[in-house]
C-alpha cells in the first residue's frame, strides 16, 4: 500500500499549497497526516484526538478545485461535482465513506 511515491507526493502537494498560496502548514495548522492505516486504508488522519467540528487544516481559496475554479482554465469544459456517500460492512463494522468527484468533460 502506499509507498514512497505517495510520500513524495504529499510532500509535493503541502510544499506547493504553502509557497504558492500561502497555506499554513504548520504542526498547530495542519491536523491531518497522509499515510496508510491497516484496516482503513490509504487517505488523511488526524494526528490526535480532535473535539468534534475541529479544524483539521484551512485551503487557501486560490487553490481550490472546483467546478469554478477549472472554468476559468477551461472555458469549453463543463465540470460538475458529485458527491457519493456509501457503507461498507467489514467484520460486523459499519464504515462510512464520502467521496466527491469532481467531473469534466468536453460538450462534443
Amino acid at each position: 500500500m502506499g509507498g514512497h511515491n505517495d510520500n513524495q507526493r504529499w510532500e509535493r502537494l503541502l510544499v506547493w499549497l504553502k509557497e504558492q498560496h500561502g497555506m499554513h502548514i504548520g504542526s498547530d495548522d495542519l491536523l491531518v497526516e497522509c499515510k496508510d492505516v491497516e484496516g482503513a486504508g490509504r487517505g488523511l488522519f488526524a494526528r490526535k484526538a480532535c473535539p468534534p467540528s475541529s479544524t483539521l487544516f484551512k485551503v487557501p481559496v486560490g487553490a481550490l478545485i472546483n467546478a469554478d475554479t477549472l472554468a476559468v482554465i477551461y472555458p469549453q469544459a463543463h465540470h460538475s461535482m458529485i458527491a457519493i456517500l456509501w457503507t461498507l460492512r467489514s467484520d460486523h463494522t459499519y464504515r462510512h465513506y464520502l467521496g466527491i468527484f469532481l467531473v469534466t468533460h468536453y460538450r462534443g
